[in-house]
């Protein structure tokens, strides 16, 4: 008897359900291995939590670790273990890291708190460490509050070595002693400009600085508020009759 043809075709084709197992081994596979490489990381051989330190922190998250220990020493006044703490960072230079936060802080449009903080546990670290300062100290001190400046000083000053439109601006509190981390807001009509005292301690811990610019006239405050110098680029007469542009000295006090 002849066999039918298509009887023939049908009998030499793989069965559906087999195809369809050789299309979902491959998958399974996968599914498995993943499953098994879960419970060999999470179950089996477990990744150790190690604690990190404050060193391997984010740049951003490391500033706001030092705003801590600066606020931290503002109301204790324990200036040993801010030193402690501020190691942990392992900073190169850490007055110096100090500084250049406050001075960002400045310019970031950021709190006068918290420019005035970091720039005063600079300055007290610049002072040469005692064993008291070096331990715990319980005793907190006290720093200066900033409200408002008196101008009490703003003289001339003709110096042809300086350079040109040089203004020196001194902060002191009302003992008459230098101020550092007082923020100096600088107004005029080419824009706005934030400074900050004790960034430059080789000359002063209440010192800071900028240049005029000629045609422009410049409203220079300190601190939170108080009273403004109004400034514009002088000319000084030299011995021999010629003129060159000079400066200003600004002294602001607390009252």
């Amino acid at each position: 008897m002849k066999q039918d043809p298509r009887q023939r075709y049908f009998t030499t084709t793989p069965d559906r359900s087999r195809l369809l197992s050789l299309r979902l081994e491959p998958w399974l596979g996968l599914l498995l291995g993943f499953a098994c490489g879960l419970w060999v990381a999470w179950v089996l051989a477990p990744r150790a939590q190690v604690d990190s330190t404050p060193a391997a922190l984010r740049t951003d998250y490391r500033d706001r670790y030092r705003l801590l220990i600066a606020s931290a020493y503002a109301a204790t006044g324990d200036l040993g273990r801010a030193r402690v703490r501020l190691a942990l960072l392992q900073d190169p230079d850490p007055i110096q890291a100090l500084l250049d936060q406050s001075r960002r802080a400045a310019e970031g449009g950021q709190s006068a708190r918290e420019v005035f903080l970091l720039a005063a546990l600079a300055e007290a670290l610049q002072q040469p460490p005692t064993p008291e300062t070096l331990t715990s100290s319980p005793t907190p001190s006290p720093l200066p509050t900033l409200t408002t400046f008196r101008l009490v000083v703003q003289a001339l000053v003709c110096e042809p070595t300086l350079p040109a439109g040089l203004t020196q601006i001194e902060t002191r509190n009302a003992a008459g002693q230098p101020l550092p981390g007082v923020p100096i807001l600088v107004r005029s009509a080419i824009g706005e400009q934030r400074l900050v005292t004790g960034l430059k301690p080789e000359r002063g811990l209440g010192y800071a600085d900028l240049l005029l610019q000629a045609g422009v006239t410049y409203y220079i405050q300190a601190g939170e508020g108080g009273e403004s110098a109004m400034l514009a680029l002088p000319s000084c007469t030299a011995q021999d009759g010629s003129t060159y542009p000079g400066g200003y000295l600004l002294i602001f006090e607390q009252p």
